[in-house]
């Protein structure tokens, strides 16, 4: 099994306390990269707060160094980056947005993780393993995968900017950004997938 490390563990909640309702398999077009605003380690935190809290937040999945842990079928809505949230997978990387491409690349186990979780997506949902710019956004004619940021930037109904500029930045000593190594790695195992 090719990188098996990193395809497990898997655990199954806490639930979120708050979605948006159900929704079809057919209304979900865009993959959407968060960052959880917590340390490298802190998967189960982030999942127990996602489950006790009272404000108007949720994910399908957390992933961190060690873990991935789902918190909302796919086929209910996550409210975490309006107005994605009907028609958007929300997955939550723990690190920071002030993270630089060095930091985000000292937590290459959190990316390999989230790359399995997207490619699977990509592949159930019929999603190309591709980034949309801001304008690809914008005009919403094509499925793909974005960050919160591009999200916030475009249709301006929040503040948000993970997974930070560092996700965008060239990793030392490589000719690629975090970004594009982790779209290599995404499309890589879509691939192993489909085989």
């Amino acid at each position: 099994m090719r990188d098996a490390r990193h395809r497990k563990p898997v655990l199954i909640g806490p639930r979120c306390k708050n979605d948006g309702g159900g929704r079809r398999s057919t209304s979900i077009r865009y993959i959407v990269i968060h960052d959880a605003e917590a340390p490298s380690d802190a998967a189960q935190g982030v999942a127990n707060y996602g489950a006790r809290t009272n404000n108007s937040v949720s994910w399908h999945v957390v992933v961190d160094d060690n873990m991935l842990i789902r918190q909302l079928p796919d086929l209910v809505i996550g409210w975490a980056a309006p107005p994605l949230n009907t028609n958007g997978l929300q997955i939550e990387m723990c690190g920071y947005a002030r993270y630089s491409a060095l930091q985000w690349w000292q937590h290459r186990a959190t990316l390999y993780r989230a790359a399995w979780q997207v490619a699977k997506w990509c592949r159930d949902y019929k999603i190309p393993p591709r980034w949309l710019s801001d304008v690809e956004l914008d005009e919403g004619e094509k499925k793909g995968i974005v960050t919160h940021a591009q999200v916030s930037r475009v249709y301006k109904k929040s503040d948000h900017t993970d997974p930070g500029e560092g996700f965008n930045k060239v990793i030392p000593e490589h000719s690629a950004t975090i970004r594009r190594w982790f779209m290599s790695l995404v499309r890589r195992r879509l691939k192993w997938l489909n085989e």
